[in-house]
């Protein structure tokens, strides 16, 4: 099977970021202690369902050989709060306008409003990549070492929009 040149992912549901591992102390019988490390369950089940929907969209798809480029776009659901301003400002802006032409142009640039738009909490974006890059080691690239380009972007979704991730993946070369 001759491999496409870009892939496109979709993972529904509120993105999450890759956690901090656990840190614990174990001791032996003979009294000699040791460090276990681990990758916290809401991460390992969020990879999993990164993974599962690789599975579904390339089933039989070998591994990227070369270098890879990396396009993430997490959009999360709309805090009540924002939501609400945004409605009211959609509502006193349909008011002046009276719902003429002018209301869906001015509907669409208050949901694009970057201030409105791009989060600025939690999760890092970092930490998005990371559980992107981890859960698909192995499966859609051979190693996380081959992505030589990465962009990953957090946004709310439209106030009716659904969240999830979007994954764009391309070889390069």
């Amino acid at each position: 099977m001759k491999s496409p040149e870009v892939f496109l992912l979709v993972v529904p549901g509120p993105p999450q970021g890759k956690a901090r591992p656990t840190v614990g102390r174990c001791r032996m019988k003979s009294g000699r202690e040791f460090v276990t490390m681990r990758t916290p369950a809401k991460t390992v089940n969020y990879e999993a369902r990164i993974v599962a929907a690789w599975q579904v969209a390339y089933s039989g798809q070998a591994p990227i050989e070369g270098p890879v480029e990396l396009d993430v776009m997490a959009t999360y659901p709309l805090p009540p709060s924002r939501a609400n301003k945004i409605r009211a400002n959609i509502k006193a802006l349909e008011r002046l306008t009276k719902g003429g032409e002018n209301a869906e142009l001015i509907k669409s640039r208050i949901l694009s409003s970057r201030n409105l738009s791009e989060k600025t909490s939690r999760p890092d974006w970092d930490n998005i990549g990371k559980v992107v890059c981890d859960a698909l080691n192995g499966i859609a690239w051979r190693d996380d070492a081959q992505v030589v380009s990465g962009r990953v972007k957090k946004k709310y979704a439209d106030p009716e929009g659904l969240c999830g991730l979007r994954i764009v993946i391309r070889a390069v070369g």
